[in-house]
């Protein structure tokens, strides 16, 4: 047994990033990211008709806003069939920056809820 011949030594344990597994590395960075009010997550109700979604991602690229993913939940999102819910994330600068995209959407006629964090 290889540990018998460290007994009654200093022993270092170097930690660096090659040990570590990607996903959990990713989901590390992610979180940071959310915490740090650069990676926000929020619903929104569009238009389900062409062009809705356009207005929503037009609105997100005027204010300088990333989009990480966004998911369409039409089978929840309530008794209008012309509406869609859509989960969007989204890379902000700062929590500022994602409250300005939250009044932009607003402003622009766009319905959101739960944003997290912050907006």
């Amino acid at each position: 047994d290889s540990l018998a011949d460290l007994r009654g030594k200093q022993v270092v344990l170097l930690l660096a990033g090659g040990n570590i597994d990607p996903m959990v590395l990713s989901r590390l960075i992610e979180s940071g990211l959310a915490a740090d009010g650069r990676l926000c997550r929020f619903k929104a109700t569009i238009s389900d008709r062409p062009g809705g979604l356009a207005a929503l991602a037009t609105i997100l690229a005027e204010c300088g806003a990333s989009v990480h993913d966004v998911v369409h939940e039409r089978i929840f999102a309530g008794p209008d069939v012309t509406a869609v819910q859509v989960i969007c994330t989204i890379e902000t600068r700062d929590r500022e920056h994602a409250r300005d995209v939250a009044r932009e959407l607003s402003a622009g006629g766009i319905v959101t809820s739960d944003w997290q964090p912050g907006g």
